[in-house]
């Protein structure tokens, strides 16, 4: 499944850091596909490490979904 283009319209090697930064140039929602992730390297430790795991395992043991790892 494709959840690459519903969010960005563009295939996922197509998109650039640019159509991500124009992206969340508005407030973006989660969903049951979609998660967002706001860490900044100086700001990374195990839990949040923790969490990034749990949420791919979850989106493995589900549907599948598009995680974005930066997110403002």
């Amino acid at each position: 499944m494709d959840y690459c283009t519903p969010f960005f319209g563009k295939k996922l090697q197509d998109v650039t850091i640019d159509d991500v930064k124009k992206t969340f140039e508005e407030e973006r929602l989660e969903s049951d596909w979609l998660e967002f992730k706001s860490i900044k390297g100086s700001e990374f430790n195990n839990k949040q490490f923790e969490n990034i795991k749990e949420t791919v395992a979850a989106m493995l043991n589900s549907a599948g979904g598009l995680l974005i790892w930066g997110a403002p």
